[in-house]
């Protein structure tokens, strides 16, 4: 009954204020996958770096996230599978890679890291983030744009990314000191 009325609610406030109530659920998921990850690791937790990770979620991912949606339902608008298909594959080969790059990006910059640093986090990073990604995302995806109604894909994807978050996390607090390719000085040329 509880669990009913929680649901309830959330969908009566997803309706009222969908981009706020979008927002809020992504930056608490992506934050929950951060702790967790913390928690795997066995240290301090660092509030500071979950909230960053919150932010990132909630004030830019979303929004995103929400507007990227928007842009393919309005092109495609059919659960066809021609549809979702072209969907797919910009979903995959387009917002995938430019979000993976943000993602690093912001965070190094909350982080306080130079752009050198996040350059070579994003060099390092980037590449193993997506092959996972790509093991996940197109059949999460496919699910969202096949059988979810369009008002609830960010829903879905928040309850998705839990996991999802957590490989993030790890990923990026994880990533090992030297990078995968050699990171070119532009003032050394």
């Amino acid at each position: 009954m509880f669990i009913s009325a929680l649901f309830g609610w959330y969908f009566e406030w997803l309706e009222a204020m969908p981009l706020l109530a979008k927002s809020i659920t992504a930056g608490v998921l992506l934050g929950a996958g951060d702790y967790l990850t913390q928690r795997f690791d066995k240290k301090e937790i660092d509030f500071g770096r979950t909230l960053r990770i919150m932010l990132l979620a909630a004030l830019l991912g979303t929004p995103a996230l929400n507007l990227w949606y928007t842009l393919l339902d309005s092109n495609w608008p059919d659960a066809t599978w021609q549809h979702i298909l072209i969907k797919l594959i910009f979903d995959q080969f387009f917002f995938t890679p430019l979000s993976i790059v943000l993602f690093f990006g912001v965070l190094g910059l909350g982080e306080g890291k130079s752009g050198k640093e996040i350059v070579n986090e994003i060099k390092i990073g980037f590449l193993p983030t997506l092959k996972t990604s790509l093991l996940l995302w197109p059949i999460a995806s496919f699910v969202n744009f096949w059988l979810i109604d369009a008002k609830y894909r960010l829903f879905f994807v928040g309850c998705v990314s839990i996991f999802w978050n957590t490989y993030l996390s790890a990923v990026k607090h994880h990533l090992p000191e030297k990078p995968l390719l050699p990171i070119v000085d532009p003032k050394s040329h």
